[in-house]
């Protein structure tokens, strides 16, 4: 399990950073998920949050799970140079099947607001960077697991609703008796800053909003439905796919068989002009002499016409 957290000391040169925490040492470390695209999507986690303020995004993909927690306020005796509140983030990433649990216990603390004040009791104001934080409490805290159920009732269908302390117990207590959906993408989504129609673009399987006004979730898809739907046109692709196959196939055979035409030879070239040279050896000139094909028609109107052609060798040259 790989865990980031960024918080920020008192100083001015002090800002906000994210570290990653390990037994060793902790470094600065900018987490990557950060900055990449979520599945398909064209959206990246960092714009579908205000950081500042409480926020979650739980993420699938491939074989790991991303649990970002934002907006965490810190104790008082942690504020900054100007007296603002400290606000703490913090990243988990593990993998899917030996963590399944410990993620959901996790996920529900943050959505019952327990886990804020977990977070900061391990982080001090202390070291360069003007925060230090507890690894052996983290680790200790990021193991726990809650006691939890796997019924294996999981609502697939997806809700959005507004983010109140209503809806946030409500998808708490579905983590406390069932496992997460078996997909990639959003699964869990409550920040201050997206409307309704934005959270039903990401496929969210639960989402809450302050830019939502009503007070009970809608369920706006299935994720059954939408896995129907792929299948559809998967196998419609495959059939075309085929037909197009075949029908190439019988027009290559076709071709192959079909007798070809011969074509005409084409008619003999006109002669070509004849060149004669011969060397007188007495006077040692080069004479040169182009001889063209002769016709002679025949005086007689009844007769076939008749063509003669005269060989250069049938020719004496002299020298005058």
């Amino acid at each position: 399990m790989a865990i980031y957290v960024q918080s920020r000391g008192k100083n001015q040169d002090q800002d906000y950073r994210w570290l990653r925490i390990e037994l060793a040492d902790s470094y600065p470390e900018n987490p990557n998920f950060l900055m990449q695209s979520i599945g398909n999507l064209a959206v990246k986690p960092s714009d579908l949050i205000e950081s500042q303020k409480f926020s979650v995004i739980l993420v699938a993909h491939q074989d790991k799970y991303y649990l970002l927690i934002t907006g965490l306020k810190a104790r008082e005796e942690r504020a900054d140079f100007t007296g603002r509140s400290v606000r703490n983030s913090i990243l988990w990433i593990c993998p899917k099947d030996s963590e399944n649990i410990k993620i959901r216990s996790l996920l529900i603390l943050a959505l019952q607001g327990k886990l804020e004040r977990e977070i900061d009791k391990i982080i001090t104001a202390a070291g360069e960077y003007g925060f230090e934080v507890n690894y052996k409490s983290l680790v200790q805290l990021s193991n726990s697991t809650l006691n939890i159920g796997n019924n294996q009732n999981t609502d697939l269908n997806c809700k959005i609703g507004k983010n109140s302390e209503l809806l946030r117990q409500q998808i708490a207590l579905e983590l406390e008796t069932n496992p997460l959906p078996d997909r990639n993408g959003l699964l869990v989504l409550v920040t201050s800053i997206k409307s309704a129609s934005a959270l039903k673009k990401t496929g969210v399987w639960r989402g809450l909003s302050n830019r939502i006004k009503h007070e009970e979730f809608e369920e706006y898809s299935s994720l059954a439905r939408g896995s129907q739907q792929a299948q559809k046109k998967t196998i419609f692709l495959g059939i075309t796919i085929a037909i197009i196959s075949i029908i190439a196939i019988a027009l290559l055979i076709i071709k192959l068989t079909t007798p070809q035409k011969l074509q005409p030879e084409p008619p003999p070239s006109s002669p070509k002009l004849e060149k004669l040279t011969s060397l007188d050896k007495k006077s040692g000139k080069l004479w040169k002499k182009e001889l063209k094909s002769i016709e002679l028609l025949s005086i007689y109107p009844n007769q076939e016409k008749t063509v003669y052609f005269l060989s250069p060798y049938s020719l004496n040259v002299k020298n005058n």
